[in-house]
């Protein structure tokens, strides 16, 4: 797949299946780059190094107690959230997944969306402080919106 195939597959995908979405977005997201697909999950309570639904415990004060699984982890590197806004292509600000145009935005706008947006990174950094500490920070906190924007 590249770029331009992964591009008119996802451009105005219809959101609200995340669940189902994600894994298959961001793995063909990956080859449409060159770059290595995530690889299987190992079970059990460590994160693994680069796979999808990595296991973290909470542990920190203020946290809420329990488990969690991050969307996307790639040790050393980032930790990602990814969500799919319900927005149609008509209620989307420019429905391009890349648009190159410098005015126009590559994602939907309005304060519900920044909502959404800010939600996922205040987990994926939830997420963050919940790796075992040999893992370390991370030096990026990625947000996905499924076929529309990263931040």
């Amino acid at each position: 797949m590249n770029i331009d195939d992964l591009i008119s597959k996802w451009q105005g995908t219809a959101g609200g299946a995340e669940r189902a979405n994600y894994g298959l977005f961001l793995t063909e997201f990956c080859a449409a780059l060159g770059l290595p697909a995530p690889g299987a999950a190992t079970g059990g309570s460590d994160p693994g190094t680069y796979n999808f639904e990595a296991f973290v415990r909470h542990r920190f004060a203020g946290e809420p107690e329990g488990s969690g699984r991050i969307d996307l982890y790639k040790r050393g590197h980032f930790v990602l959230e990814a969500k799919q806004s319900r927005l149609t292509v008509a209620q989307a600000s420019n429905p391009e997944l890349f648009d190159a145009s410098p005015a126009a935005p590559a994602a939907p706008s309005g304060a519900k969306y920044d909502r959404l947006m800010r939600d996922a990174f205040a987990q994926a950094e939830a997420y963050a402080r919940a790796l075992p500490a040999l893992h370390g920070w991370p030096p990026f906190i990625i947000v996905c919106d499924v076929g529309r924007a990263f931040e």
